[in-house]
């Protein structure tokens, strides 16, 4: 018999028989999930550290900074307290050194008021100044150049007071006294007395005397010359030389250009101001009798703003597209056309050469004549008129700065005697009466001396 074969009983595994493997493996992920928790929550603590550390780092910074920005403010303050007591006696010391003086003759200067005009007397007192000024001026300009000065000396801590034709202006250390006179001849009668105390006796006794008339060329009328007192005529000319007038500031007053335009046979041109009383009926006026038509197109002086140039004016930091804007409507404002233009004021703007482009881009557009009035030396009005390839010229006298009729003749005479050097010369006036009686003394005068006057056209470059 074959023997049997002896087998291991199979091992029969139940389930129940995996169960401890099965519990182990659950520990384990446990463990893992445990780990896992642990390690997010200790990087979220390090990560929530990290940045209350860095954001206390940052406010510390900040403070910091605040700290020393405030210190370096206090520190600022306490400077600029320095600085402004500094100020304070630097303006006092300005005063003192006639700074008031040289922003009133500013202001003199952009109103075209000749030196010979003015009259300064000036003496120390006790604590400052005691400053003096005469000025001789045409009636209607005497009241805006008042009114001007007195925004200067306010503006400078002035308190001022108007008796009769004086300013009186003091600032407890400086006094200012502003005599208006009618006529140069008051003028001259004070600076002759000038020399007799150091406060001039004249200032306080001087009345305004009558004018002397001067007889008006009517339509059909002679004109009648009186000799007395005038200035000497210039010599005769051995040629033919030619003055061209232009005269400034029409607009405000008809009656004087209805004068002018019935009386006067001479070829002179007019500029008128924008935007006045009566701008548009006189433009038309002098257009529709054949007069040559400027417009007289307000711009910046150096006294700004404490001087209006008027409305409408050119400033030196407007942007270009305000400056033809500007320039456009005031040549349009007529509704006549525009012979040419020529700058009223402008000390400051004229002495800017980008905005003397801009305003010519758009003038060129109507006219190619322009004019520099030359109401500053440094102006370069006249060079980018020439650069545009515009017909430009340049006024070389101012005839009427001083309103006396023979001041203004001597001033013509002077004119002359240029042109006869250099073979012509342009003028500039102001529509006022006692121009007009000047002008109608001197210039039969003249063109009988072969000085002849012609329009402005004919003096253009």
């Amino acid at each position: 018999m074959a023997r049997p074969t002896s087998k291991k009983p199979a091992v029969r595994r139940s389930v129940n028989s995996r169960r401890p493997a099965t519990r182990r493996g659950k520990k384990s992920s446990k463990m893992y999930i445990l780990y896992f928790m642990a390690l997010a929550l200790s990087l979220t603590v390090f990560i929530g550290l990290s940045i209350y550390t860095l954001s206390e780092d940052k406010k510390a910074v900040v403070n910091n900074s605040s700290e020393e920005k405030k210190s370096k403010d206090s520190t600022k303050k306490a400077s600029g307290k320095k600085e402004q007591l500094k100020e304070v006696s630097a303006v006092s010391d300005m005063v003192r050194d006639n700074d008031i003086l040289s922003k009133i003759n500013l202001i003199l200067m952009d109103y075209e008021v000749a030196e010979s005009s003015i009259s300064e007397v000036v003496r120390d007192n006790d604590e400052g100044q005691d400053i003096f000024i005469h000025i001789a001026l045409v009636p209607s300009l005497s009241k805006e150049i008042r009114g001007t000065l007195k925004k200067i000396l306010k503006a400078n801590e002035y308190k001022t007071k108007d008796v009769s034709n004086k300013l009186i202006a003091s600032d407890n250390v400086n006094n200012i006294e502003i005599v208006f006179f009618d006529n140069y001849k008051e003028l001259k009668e004070v600076k002759s007395n000038k020399g007799e105390t150091d406060r001039p006796k004249s200032v306080a006794k001087v009345t305004p005397k009558k004018d002397v008339k001067i007889p008006v060329v009517k339509s059909n009328q002679k004109a009648v010359k009186a000799t007395d007192g005038r200035p000497t005529p210039p010599a005769r000319s051995e040629v033919i030389v030619r003055m061209a007038i232009l005269l400034d500031d029409a607009g405000a007053n008809y009656e004087i250009i209805e004068r002018f335009l019935m009386d006067n046979k001479y070829p002179i041109a007019v500029a008128v101001l924008p935007y006045l009383q009566f701008s548009k009926e006189i433009a038309y006026a002098i257009s529709s009798y054949k007069k040559t038509l400027f417009l007289h197109l307000p711009m910046q002086p150096k006294s700004y703003p404490t001087t209006d140039p008027g409305e409408g004016a050119l400033l030196v930091n407007m942007p270009e597209v305000i400056v033809k804007e500007l320039t456009k409507r005031a040549l349009d404002s007529f509704d006549v056309y525009v012979d040419g233009v020529n700058n009223h004021m402008g000390s400051a703007f004229t002495e800017e050469r980008e905005k003397m482009r801009q305003v010519l881009s758009v003038v060129k557009d109507y006219t190619d004549l322009f004019v520099d009035s030359k109401t500053s030396a440094k102006s370069v009005a006249y060079d980018e008129c020439v650069s545009q390839g515009m017909r430009c010229a340049m006024n070389n006298h101012f005839i009427d700065n001083q309103n006396d009729v023979n001041k203004i003749i001597e001033k013509l005479y002077e004119a002359a005697e240029y042109a006869k050097k250099h073979g012509e010369v342009l003028v500039i006036g102001h529509m006022r009466s006692k121009t007009l009686d000047a002008l109608e003394i001197a210039i039969p005068i003249l063109e009988d001396r072969k000085i002849i006057i012609v329009p402005i056209e004919q003096v253009i470059k």
